[in-house]
């Protein structure tokens, strides 16, 4: 997913997102998916084993990312229950 620090949102998502998901820098918000995620995943399936990536869409020019030019291309991410 794209990364929190490349990942600028409006104020409306104060609203509907838990605050540590969330950062400001220069008077701009930013919205952290990777750390939403993994707290929705915790709270709805409690013990549950998360694996991410610190790799970013935005940054890695091997994914697609609509912020970075609006490919209508999309990423898949599969996952396989051991």
């Amino acid at each position: 997913c794209i990364s929190g620090k490349n990942y600028e949102v409006g104020e409306e998502f104060k609203s509907y997102f838990r605050p540590e998901s969330l950062s400001s820098k220069d008077g701009k918000l930013y919205f952290d998916e990777r750390i939403e995620c993994q707290a929705q995943l915790a709270e709805f399936f409690p013990g549950i084993e998360i694996e991410t990536s610190d790799l970013c869409t935005f940054d890695s020019p091997s994914l697609n990312s609509y912020r970075q030019n609006q490919t209508p291309k999309r990423n898949w991410n599969v996952y396989i229950p051991h």
